[in-house]
């Protein structure tokens, strides 16, 4: 008798622990959705993103060698696998997390905001960086992170 009942209060807990979580991941969603919205709502990809319009926007390259394909010594090339983690400060990218209940950061699609100009010029073919279905994750700060894998 007893074994019974403790399953059905487990059970009702269970029930419980699962539709909290259910509805905790949907507010998340709906938080990260309203945050996204507001942050775009005026946006403009196409003016730099400092608090005045103009300027310069300061952008660090951490470049990672992941492997070495190819390296031709008597033709001076190396071909390479490598990463990229690119950084800058976004002005217009910014929140208070409160208002966003705790939200700390969130991806974006890079084609939806300012993205520096960078090409690969010490290549054997001068290449610019295809990235317009890259994410990038933004932070309450403003600082945003693209990492991205070239050849």
């Amino acid at each position: 008798m007893h074994f019974h009942r403790l399953s059905a209060i487990v059970a009702q807990l269970w029930f419980l622990i699962s539709v909290t979580r259910k509805l905790c991941v949907a507010e998340m969603y709906d938080n990260h959705v309203t945050l996204r919205q507001t942050l775009l709502k005026n946006y403009d990809p196409l003016v730099i993103p400092t608090k005045t319009g103009s300027g310069t926007v300061s952008v660090s390259m951490v470049m990672y060698m992941q492997n070495v394909q190819r390296f031709d010594e008597s033709a001076h090339t190396l071909s390479s696998l490598v990463s990229w983690d690119i950084y800058w400060k976004d002005a217009h990218l910014s929140w208070n997390e409160t208002e966003y209940n705790g939200v700390s950061s969130l991806h974006m699609k890079a084609s939806t905001v300012w993205m520096p100009d960078i090409s690969i010029i010490n290549a054997l073919e001068d290449q610019w960086l295809d990235w317009e279905d890259d994410i990038l994750q933004v932070w309450s700060s403003g600082d945003v992170m693209w990492i991205l894998s070239e050849n």
